[in-house]
């Protein structure tokens, strides 16, 4: 079975953004540049066909909670490699084993846009989330105060990431990625990996998933940081290029401490997950950028 060549240069529109993709035959390295939001390359064959239609659609219903799982226990922001990618190719489409680097090109941009719409799922979730809070505070000054009390410290003492924010007296908050706002965002994860069976899913705990959706969260509230919930302008968390930027140090929550034990135990992320699951379906709101810097974890901390 045949398709036709892939043109040399396309540019995909997807809502809330496009990209473009170059193949220069006389190139040993092809891009793909992204509007707006800076460049970043990566390596494709230079020569490949089109899957036909019929197979194309059976692909991307196949794979697209099989890459999404795989990116939600991974680098959020990284594309699967070749390797990887094949071996995807062949648990989903098994009779046409063979046929990988044939398509692959094709393959790998099919990837990438269901990629960019997963991030942008998460990052239209936290917006969501965090006007749904907004919207119980009656004026624009209790809003600017409410995001202030939410935000302030460090990005991992937000009281907006804790189900039971205590102050005062010197307690500290506890139920860390278990408050509502953040269970209603990555619940947008474990919506869109829901056709694959809990007995098949993968072992690990989501925290490329969880990366997304706290910097997806400290987006959103800087949104509404000057009270207004309806004036927010179209744009493409996938691409933020602060967010992606601040991605390995949110990466770290989920390291270990300096005495070797895990910031978040198995037990911890067992409630995270399950307070996620608890959720049901999150309205679409569109996202615009912002992002700042997150600082440094401390070598000791362990979040309860």
């Amino acid at each position: 079975m045949s398709g036709n060549r892939v043109p040399d240069s396309r540019t995909i529109r997807m809502s809330g953004g496009q990209y473009k993709e170059n193949d220069q035959s006389s190139s040993v390295v092809h891009g793909r540049s992204t509007t707006n939001f800076g460049a970043y390359t990566e390596n494709s064959p230079t020569s490949s066909e089109s899957l036909p239609e019929d197979i194309r659609t059976s692909f991307v219903k196949e794979v697209k909670a099989v890459v999404i799982e795989l990116a939600g226990y991974s680098n959020a922001w990284e594309d699967p490699t070749s390797e990887k990618l094949k071996g995807i190719w062949i648990k989903v489409m098994p009779n046409m084993r063979d046929d990988f680097s044939r398509y692959e090109q094709d393959i790998r941009s099919l990837v990438a846009e269901i990629l960019i719409e997963w991030r942008n799922s998460i990052g239209n979730a936290a917006i969501a989330a965090v006007k749904s809070d907004m919207e119980k505070k009656t004026s624009n000054r209790d809003r600017r105060a409410y995001v202030t009390n939410q935000t302030k410290g460090a990005l991992w003492d937000h009281l907006c990431y804790y189900s039971d924010p205590k102050q005062g007296d010197g307690r500290k908050p506890t139920g860390f990625l278990q408050s509502p706002v953040v269970a209603e965002t990555l619940s947008e994860h474990f919506k869109v990996i829901l056709s694959i069976p809990e007995t098949d899913r993968l072992k690990n705990p989501p925290t490329g998933a969880m990366v997304l959706t706290i910097l997806a969260i400290d987006r959103a509230f800087k949104l509404f940081a000057n009270g207004h919930l309806d004036n927010i302008s179209p744009s493409d968390f996938s691409q933020d290029a602060q967010a992606r930027s601040s991605a390995p140090i949110v990466q770290q929550f989920f390291g270990k401490t300096r005495t070797g034990q895990d910031r978040v135990s198995d037990e911890l992320w067992e409630k995270i997950i399950a307070a996620a699951k608890s959720h049901g379906e999150t309205p679409y709101v569109e996202v615009m950028d912002v992002a700042d810097n997150k600082g440094k974890l401390p070598d000791d901390l362990k979040f309860c």
